[in-house]
């Protein structure tokens, strides 16, 4: 049985590509690692100050107006801050 996504350039160069030198390796990232370990830092510095902390001074309710505060220009009971 042939491989269906293999087209008629590599049977006609009589295995051509099989040698382990022209294999280019895993796919690299195109970003430096600091600059994912940036972003993992500030997702954890928003977390820990939007969820953490909230919640350890009042519970689910802190983090609740706390979200509401920050994103929905809201009070914690719904209303519209000014």
């Amino acid at each position: 049985m042939t491989d269906p996504g293999a087209g008629d350039d590599e049977q006609d160069q009589g295995g051509a590509g099989n040698d382990p030198a022209d294999d280019p390796g895993p796919a690299r990232r195109s970003s430096p690692a600091f600059v994912d370990d940036g972003a993992a830092w500030v997702l954890g510095l928003i977390l820990w100050a939007g969820v953490v902390l909230p919640y350890l001074k009042k519970g689910p309710d802190g983090v609740k107006a706390w979200w509401l505060a920050k994103f929905f220009n809201k009070a914690a009971d719904g209303s519209e801050l000014p």
